[in-house]
């Protein structure tokens, strides 16, 4: 069984750079506000730790809602989408999983799905169950 490159495909990295930069705030230039929220989410699979990371996340870089960003990212921001070409859920002295990437990218449209949704209260338990799921399919 061949195993997969453990980094995103082009098409897959223009998606979430494109994604990154539709999706800043414009509350904050010294960070990039989607992959804040993707570091979140893998961070942890304590869905109680998961549901108040994403509320504060809400509160400060959302505290209006979503609105669409026009501007291009910064240097600082797309170095922090440069980070993730090579995605990794777990500690890196481990060995990469075929999974992985694919846990990821489901991470990654949960949280699409969650700021062009609206952010709702039954949004954040959508998304955190969908990131929950995500760790499941990796570690268990």
């Amino acid at each position: 069984m061949a195993t997969s490159a453990p980094y995103l495909l082009g098409k897959q990295f223009s998606q979430l750079m494109n994604l990154t930069a539709k999706t800043q705030s414009f509350l904050c230039n010294d960070t990039s506000t989607f992959i804040e929220l993707v570091n979140i989410a893998s961070r942890s699979s304590n869905p109680y730790y998961l549901k108040e990371a994403v509320d504060k996340f809400k509160v400060k870089y959302y505290p209006k809602g979503y609105k669409e960003n026009k501007n291009p990212l910064n240097t600082e921001q797309k170095k922090m989408v440069f980070d993730l070409y090579r995605p990794r859920f777990q500690p890196s002295y481990k060995p990469y999983k075929d999974l992985e990437r694919m846990a990821f990218l489901r991470v990654i449209r949960a949280c699409r799905d969650y700021l062009f949704l609206g952010m709702r209260e039954e949004d954040t338990k959508k998304l955190v169950q969908k990131i929950v799921q995500s760790h499941e399919l990796l570690f268990n």
